[in-house]
């Protein structure tokens, strides 16, 4: 920041959830000494995700659900989801 600049914008990735991040920050100037912020909130919220409940780990020839969880938080109502397989040698679905 340049001195005497009181904001400064900065453009960051959260996680895809709905979450709410609390922060601070502060500065330290050679001519103002130390400055603290209030406390600010930031709320990540995307509309519509999927999320899988994948298990830590697999055997060979182990039978496994896995449970898929859609989440719509979008003013359109009904959204259609469609889930296709396919079968080969290697990956059997059951």
């Amino acid at each position: 920041m340049d001195s005497g600049e009181t904001e400064k914008n900065i453009r960051v990735t959260v996680p895809h959830t709905i979450t709410d991040w609390v922060g601070s920050g502060f500065c330290v100037g050679s001519r103002s000494g130390v400055g603290v912020t209030d406390r600010f909130k930031v709320t990540a919220f995307q509309p519509f995700f999927v999320t899988l409940s994948l298990p830590y780990s697999l055997v060979r020839a182990e039978r496994v659900a896995i449970p898929v969880s859609v989440f719509n938080y979008l003013s359109t109502g009904c959204l259609r989801v469609c889930n296709s397989q396919s079968n080969s040698n290697t990956n059997k679905v059951i």
